[in-house]
């Protein structure tokens, strides 16, 4: 394959590392896109919340009577619930294989263009927003008289069932009500207003993500003016009429006359309007003053109702004490709040950023959800802190000084771990450690390296702070500017500790599996103290609050990074487009590149490679601009892992990013981690291009530096292995591979039982099996299958990859019955409507040509030529192979006329340039010289041993063409050339067990 191949030539290269192009074990194919496609997203599992089941509102009167078995292409599970706007359930997506939650409209409603808009608003409103704090919206479509919407199905429970099920603390809350708040932030920015947020409309996943759902009430925020009455009399439940006209409201209503009579004795114009069934759009308990006054609802009336679910969720109780609906919403609008419980341990700074948005007046709200997130984020003392160590301390130490005390100075820098407490203390490790056990996984050795690397962290922190101190303070040598570079720098690194403090202290198996890469993550403390590189890239924040803002910033851009890693990507990418908004405001360009980074790394790993590229070019600008070289390499080596990974056109060795890259790890001292990453980059860069022996050189060295040991090394050593197993078989050095396998296999960075340890099972299992060592390769892929299922359930594509590949140690073993139990169980997942269907029954062709049921092998690849032109027709590479297995499939049937057309289809969708296109070539030649051609037989097969050079990579491929060709040569009496070619095929063959039958014709052909 050719330097510089594109994501199709790639894939082929890929297809070839593993196995070749020797078209007659073709059930050993069936693995490639197992392990080089393979999606290791777990399948989509989900248990309706009790307010599914229960519905949220009480049934109308155009129910369905009966159940549906199907609406549309959803076949209907189970009904969850049903209220004023129609019948909601549970839903499964057979096109797209998930379920859903589906939404269907009332009959009444749909006849009602009212109705029908406000679905539809919803629907258009959800669908405008793409954020991981928002129900998503899937499709919207029409089913006999009714309109449905099918959205996501959430597993998990309300806001108030999640803080029912176990006591909760302030910060548990907080962060969960954080995460909403980023999803209305999402809405406002998106133009839309939500109008009835409360706990009933907030999900909390089981993965612990929050979601906003019920955007039926929603509306473009700059909506023009429409009418206040039609919006006071919209309902989701009827139509307000009288007899002879439409409802009238007064909407100059005075909070005396909505007063009325508290007891309940008189009829006030506001109790009127709240016992019209949704007459004003919301939830009245959780309403804004101005929404009770049927006002236009606007971004600052879902701020108040957010703080009232806030206060409620902190305090166990509403804010506002009232006896009835009236009395509740005359309170509202004046202000009226109760005084939360005294010993509830919410602190006071708190209570007052939601006692803010609380405030009757929108204006005397904050200004935003935005403003009000980033005070939520704000910790006073960490700001504290910062402010004592940047400043405070500065000015007692001056003061020592000043009245001639030598002993004070020493004695101020002298700091221990109680410094670094509130990010890594006692109370953070019991929590880790009992978080670790309750995985269930082995964790004692990973535990005690996790726990050793933040203490040595920590300590690296400590010490770094007495450095600065004392090189301020004993040694003079620095000024109190310098000083204060220093210290803002850890204070920077400090919070990227209490990051993954934070996610390894609620740990999950995954966070497990991801600790060493976690940790890995931490900034080096020692950059900290380069002082000339600090004050050459850090511009000055215009005020204290700005920088205060920054730093808060910096440990969320922290936090994202560390979910990045820890697997929760969607977390990251909401982390990041909150981040986004908070640095443009900021103005401070530094901090957006470091945000455009981590959308950079976002994208890579959501392989929307594209979009990567542009995120990360915008952080190279300004990296550029504010010679800041940590955050430049940092965005170089992940441009060239970028066009790596990516199948883009590119030599290692010439191209902008990968020179760029040398030259940043080069200016950064060459640090061993960094060092590593472009080794690593380099090496996937060769491979895609085809030069598997220069990509093994890198992949030596990327080994080496993660035996030598650097932060997370272990698990970059895991990767490197399995890197450079892969090109040392794509070079026929199966030994090597599978030493490299084994040994990653046994690396306790992989822990006792997670998928990484079931991939690299895989990984040996095919490696061996390639090598002919049948029985080692069953007993792995019998335990990978078995992880697999654990992990994914039993119906994961690469459990049906792995028993194709047991089907053909079954077929080698002659146990006939067995390969065709095991293929039809693949063919059970790789059904018709999977994407690898053509896989499966290319597998099942196999079989039937085994025992000489030729006819039967070509309908089932006609079958699979079919599948492939309807699911994928612009792969040519896939249906040229396609082809080409049907093309010999009809010459053993002795078709040779169609035999021969389907192989030139073949030959003329492959690249002509490589290996893919080596199997047609010999099968073309024997069916020319079957059919008595040899000089039309010569001319395929001499094409055939042009592209397999002793060195391709294949050499039972290589020996296979020549064997072929030596063959037609003793046909037409070439003998010189015959023996030439059969040493050839001798010299490949020798040293592979399996290849006895070839080895002996070979050896016959010397002597003939």
């Amino acid at each position: 394959m050719h330097s510089g191949a594109g994501p199709e030539k790639q894939s082929e290269a890929a297809k070839l590392r593993l196995f070749g192009d020797d078209a007659s074990d073709h059930l050993r194919k069936q693995v490639i896109k197992a392990r080089f496609l393979r999606g290791l997203r777990q399948p989509t599992r989900g248990l309706e919340t009790k307010e599914q089941r229960e519905g949220a509102t009480e049934p109308g009167t155009d129910v369905l009577s009966v159940q549906p078995m199907r609406i549309d292409r959803f076949t209907v599970l189970r009904k969850l619930g049903e209220g004023g706007m129609g019948v909601v359930y549970a839903a499964y997506d057979e096109q797209l294989d998930r379920k859903v939650a589906l939404k269907l409209l009332r009959r009444e409603l749909v006849e009602d263009e009212r109705g029908r808009a406000r679905m539809q608003r919803e629907a258009q409103a959800l669908a405008r927003l793409s954020h991981p704090n928002v129900v998503q919206i899937h499709q919207i479509g029409q089913w006999g008289e009714h309109d449905y919407v099918a959205m996501e199905f959430v597993d998990g429970q309300t806001l108030r069932c999640w803080l029912e099920a176990k006591d909760r603390s302030w910060r548990e809350i907080l962060d969960v009500m954080i995460q909403a708040g980023r999803g209305l932030a999402a809405a406002h920015a998106a133009g839309l207003v939500h109008r009835d947020f409360k706990p009933a409309n907030l999900l909390v996943g089981a993965d612990g993500r929050p979601r906003v759902l019920d955007f039926g009430l929603a509306r473009a925020a700059d909506e023009p003016g429409v009418s206040r009455v039609p919006e006071l009399l919209e309902t989701g439940e009827q139509r307000v009429e009288t007899r002879s006209e439409p409802t009238k409201v007064s909407l100059g209503v005075s909070l005396e006359t909505l007063r009325g009579d508290i007891s309940g004795t008189t009829s006030s114009a506001f109790d009127q309007l709240l016992t019209v069934t949704g007459a004003v759009l919301g939830t009245p308990a959780y309403m804004a003053p101005e929404q009770h006054l049927g006002k236009r609802a606007t971004e600052r009336s879902d701020q108040f109702s957010f703080c009232l679910v806030l206060y409620e969720a902190l305090f166990d109780e509403r804010p506002y004490k009232a006896t009835s609906r009236n009395e509740y919403a005359v309170q509202v609008m004046e202000g009226e709040l109760a005084p939360p419980p005294s010993n509830s341990g919410v602190p006071g700074w708190l209570r007052q950023v939601v006692g803010r948005g609380l405030a009757t007046r929108p204006e005397d709200r904050w200004p935003s959800m935005d403003a009000l997130l980033a005070e939520l984020e704000r910790d006073r003392a960490r700001a504290w802190k910062r402010g004592a160590v940047a400043a405070g301390l500065v000015a007692t130490i001056g003061v020592a000084l000043a009245i001639g005390s030598s002993e004070e100075p020493v004695e101020v820098c002298q700091l221990d771990r109680s410094s670094v407490a509130d990010s890594w203390g006692e109370d953070d490790r019991s929590q880790l450690r009992a978080s670790f056990e309750a995985t269930g996984l082995e964790v004692g050795l990973i535990l005690d390296q996790t726990e050793r690397a933040l203490d040595t962290y920590a300590d690296e922190l400590v010490e770094a702070r007495r450095g600065a101190c004392e090189q301020r303070w004993v040694e003079q040598v620095q000024t109190d500017a310098q000083l204060e570079l220093r210290m803002a720098c850890l204070e920077q690194r400090e919070g990227e500790l209490r990051a993954v403090v934070g996610v390894l202290r609620d740990a999950d198996r995954e966070v497990v599996r991801h600790a060493s890469e976690l940790l890995g993550g931490l900034g080096a403390v020692g950059m900290c103290a380069r002082v000339d590189r600090l004050e050459r890239n850090t511009p000055v924040p215009k005020d204290e609050r700005t920088a205060t803002a920054i730093a808060a910033a910096r440990e969320d851009i922290a936090r994202a990074h560390a979910a990045r890693v820890s697997g929760q990507l969607e977390r990251s990418q909401g982390l990041a487009a909150t981040l986004r908004r908070r640095a443009s405001q900021l103005d401070y360009e530094p901090l957006l590149g470091e945000v455009a980074y981590l959308e950079g790394r976002n994208l890579t790993d959501a392989q929307a490679y594209g979009a990567a590229r542009d995120a990360l070019v915008e952080a190279a600008g300004v990296a550029v601009r504010n010679n800041d070289p940590e955050l430049s390499t940092a965005v170089w080596l992940q441009l060239a892992t970028l066009v790596a990974i990516s199948g883009e056109d590119t030599d290692p060795g010439t191209s902008a990013e990968f020179v760029m890259a040398e030259a940043g790890v080069t200016l950064l001292d060459d640090r061993p981690a960094d060092r590593f990453r472009l080794h690593a980059a380099r090496g996937l860069a060769f491979e895609a291009g085809g030069k598997a022996e220069v990509a093994l050189a890198e992949f030596d060295e990327a080994v080496r530096l993660a035996d030598a040991g650097f932060p997370a090394s272990e698990h970059q050593l895991v990767w490197a292995l399995r890197s450079r197993a892969s090109a040392a078989a794509s070079l026929g050095r199966y030994e090597q591979a599978r030493r490299d396998l084994s040994r990653a296999l046994s690396s306790s960075a992989l822990g006792i039982d997670g998928p990484e340890v079931v991939d690299v099972t895989f990984d040996l299992a095919v490696t061996e099996l390639e090598h002919g060592d049948y029985d080692d390769a069953a007993r792995h892929l019998q335990d990978a299958l078995a992880g697999y299922e654990r992990h994914y359930g039993p119906r994961y594509v690469t459990i049906a990859h792995g028993r194709l590949a047991l089907a053909h140690i079954a077929l080698e073993r002659g146990r006939v019955g067995e390969a065709e139990a095991l293929i039809e169980q693949a063919l059970d997942i790789l059904d018709e409507s999977h994407e690898d269907h053509a896989w499966a029954l290319d597998a099942a062709a196999e079989l039937q040509m085994s025992h000489g049921s030729f006819t039967a092998a070509v309908e089932l690849l006609e079958r699979a030529v079919e599948h492939v032109q309807r699911v994928a027709p612009g792969a040519e590479s896939d249906l040229g192979y396609r082809h080409g297995r049907l093309g010999t499939a009809l010459a053993r049937s002795s078709r040779y006329d169609e035999a021969l057309a389907e192989l030139d289809r073949a030959l003329a969708l492959l690249n002509p340039a490589t290996l893919v296109t080596v199997e047609p070539l010999l099968e073309r030649g024997r069916v020319r010289l079957t059919l008595d051609q040899p000089l039309l037989a010569l001319a395929s097969l001499e094409q055939a041993v042009a592209l397999t050079p002793a060195d391709c990579g294949d050499p039972e491929l290589a020996a296979k063409a020549r064997i072929e060709l030596a063959r037609t040569l003793w046909e037409i009496g070439h003998h010189d050339r015959q023996v030439e070619l059969a040493a050839e095929a001798v010299q490949l063959l020798e040293d592979i067990p399996e290849a006895g039958s070839d080895l002996a014709l070979a050896r016959k052909l010397m002597t003939h």
